[in-house]
């Protein structure tokens, strides 16, 4: 479950005005702003979790279509195959050998 929690950094920067500078509480605001906005982008261990997990699934995926593709290019050869023998045999003139 993901919570969105805002930073009132206006707030954080009224409060320490009243403290130190007026530009040293709006450097020191504006920075624990970036600090809570790279937090929140951070991907967390369970979303990284379910990333792997998908991506794994993915590659499970690709490995099967791949496995199925092998097996049938030998299929359609083999038809391939006995068309041309069957047209062989079709042919006026040509002999069956048994």
């Amino acid at each position: 479950m993901v919570y969105f929690l805002m930073i009132d950094t206006l707030r954080i920067y009224e409060e320490l005005k009243n403290e130190i500078s007026p530009s040293a509480a709006k450097k020191i605001a504006d920075a624990i702003g970036r600090v809570y906005t790279e937090v929140l982008n951070t991907v967390t261990k369970e979303e990284f979790k379910e990333l792997r997990e998908i991506v794994s699934e993915l590659a499970e995926a690709r490995r099967l279509k791949k496995d199925s593709m092998n097996l049938q290019r030998p299929r359609e050869r083999l038809k391939r195959n006995s068309e041309n023998s069957l047209e062989s045999i079709a042919r006026p003139g040509s002999t069956l050998v048994v």
